[in-house]
């Protein structure tokens, strides 16, 4: 269960504040091996999870970008194709004005270099978390895709890996148990000469 609680059961990110009780399982001294229990738990865990309709949480910041006023309108466009919410708008003086907003950290890559485009390089801001909010249905559905895609990728390396492998194990055991016959062959060889 741990292992889907840091590898995540829906989209790859950790699960949190997730309460565990298992109320049921048999053990047999012979058949029961920890193994089978880390695979059954794993499985039931994940697949208890998607049942659950879980949702994606991001975090959300809260921003104050200080910019010269002709900029305003450029900055509060921008804002709002990176799903901002506007709280406020203030005009400070020296022709410059500020403007409070919540904006998904996700949006956010790389916004000094957008704001700075935007306000011609006058622009600036500071951030801190707000708190986290879910993801919209559109957004989750992307995730869990990508993860989805990731997920059957790794799995395929790992079992095109573990398939050459293989056959690099059956070789070299076959190399081995050539050789083997060539060692026994050679030790027996004067047995069989003197018959």
């Amino acid at each position: 269960m741990r292992q889907v609680l840091t590898e995540g059961a829906i989209a790859g990110f950790t699960l949190q504040d997730i309460r565990v009780s298992v109320y049921d399982g048999k053990h047999h001294a012979v058949d029961s091996k920890e193994v089978a229990f880390v695979s059954a738990g794993r499985k039931a865990f994940a697949e208890a999870i998607k049942q659950a309709a879980p949702i994606v949480l991001e975090p959300i910041v809260r921003i104050v970008i200080s910019c010269p006023s002709a900029s305003i309108g450029d900055v509060s466009s921008d804002l709002a194709t990176r799903r901002a919410r506007i709280n406020g708008q203030d005009t400070l003086q020296g022709g410059r004005s500020e403007i409070a907003a919540l904006v998904p950290l996700g949006e956010l890559q790389d916004y000094l270099s957008r704001l700075k485009a935007l306000t011609g390089g006058e622009g600036t801001y500071t951030m801190d978390l707000s708190h986290y909010d879910p993801v919209p249905a559109r957004k989750q559905q992307e995730l869990v895709s990508a993860f989805s895609r990731t997920r059957k990728r790794s799995r395929k390396g790992r079992k095109d890996r573990k398939d050459r492998k293989g056959r690099k194990d059956r070789k070299e055991g076959s190399d081995f148990f050539h050789f083997l016959a060539f060692r026994a062959f050679r030790a027996f060889q004067p047995f069989l000469a003197s018959d």
